[in-house]
């Protein structure tokens, strides 16, 4: 997509070119309406909105969907880490969910660990070898009450 974090970063908030980037990549987070609403450095957030291409038979959002946002939420952070930098394979290995409510209206996916994925990738980079890092992401409503929190094992090595 681009070879710079700042560029990498740019690139997922434009409209256009995000959804050409899915597309490409990840189609089923357009069919489910999954959108990067801000990213830095440290922070990273994602929002889905309850409609029928996510839904489930209970009336909520389909668990499938609300994982693949968690997981968009953690891997962006990594994959705007590794921008710029010699090839990294990077593979969630193990995750992890708890829900708490029924997902309807606007879902937030928030994970805010950006400085533990910056020094795991700062490391690898000038040491190589392999690493794993826990990487989580919570999930709120539009009332800003917890639905859900998710956790990903992401397995990171410096090729």
């Amino acid at each position: 997509m681009t070879t710079d974090p700042q560029s990498y970063r740019r690139a997922l908030m434009h409209p256009v070119k995000y959804r050409f980037y899915m597309l490409w990549r990840l189609p089923s987070l357009i069919f489910w309406g999954v959108k990067v609403s801000n990213i830095n450095e440290t922070t990273s957030t994602v929002t889905m909105k309850h409609r029928w291409t996510n839904q489930n038979p209970f009336g909520s959002i389909y668990f499938s969907a609300l994982n693949g946002a968690a997981e968009l939420s953690t891997g962006i952070l990594v994959q705007a880490a590794i921008q710029g930098k010699n090839p990294f394979s990077m593979l969630v290995v193990e995750s992890k969910a708890s829900f708490y409510k029924k997902a309807k209206g606007i879902i937030t996916f928030n994970c805010s660990q950006g400085d533990e994925v910056q020094n795991t990738i700062d490391a690898l980079n000038s040491e190589g070898g392999d690493s794993t890092l826990w990487l989580s992401s919570k999930a709120t409503n539009e009332a800003g009450e917890l639905i859900g929190e998710f956790a990903f094992k992401w397995a990171l090595k410096k090729k």
